[in-house]
C-alpha cells in the first residue's frame, strides 16, 4: 500500500487560475511555464529568489529562441538591468520633487 499523501494546498498555491491549468491551456515550454509559475507565487511567499528565478527562465529563453536573431544580446540585458535602476532612481526624485512641490 502506498503511503497516504499530504494534498493540503500551500498558501501560495491558493490561486484563482492555477499556474499548471495555465501553462497546459497554453502550451508553453518548460521555461515559459516556470516563469508563470514564479511569477503568480511570489507575492504569496515574500521571497526574493522567485523573482531571481522568473529572471533565470526569462533568460533561457532569450538564449534559446532569440539568441540567433541578436548579436548583442548582452549588451540589451545590460541596457535593461541599468534603465531598472535609473528608473526607480528617476521614481525617487520624482516623489522627493512632488513632495518638495507639495
Amino acid at each position: 500500500m502506498a503511503p497516504k499523501r499530504n494534498t493540503r494546498t500551500p498558501e501560495h498555491y491558493d490561486v484563482p487560475i492555477q499556474p499548471i491549468a495555465y501553462i497546459l491551456a497554453n502550451n508553453l515550454t518548460f521555461p515559459e511555464g516556470n516563469v508563470v509559475k514564479y511569477i503568480t507565487r511570489h507575492r504569496f511567499k515574500g521571497e526574493d529568489k522567485d523573482i531571481y528565478k522568473i529572471i533565470r527562465y526569462a533568460m533561457y529563453i532569450l538564449r534559446d529562441e532569440y539568441a540567433e536573431e541578436k548579436e548583442n544580446m548582452q549588451d540589451e540585458i545590460r541596457e535593461i538591468i541599468e534603465g531598472v535602476y535609473n528608473y526607480k532612481d528617476y521614481k525617487h526624485e520624482a516623489i522627493v520633487d512632488q513632495q518638495a512641490n507639495e
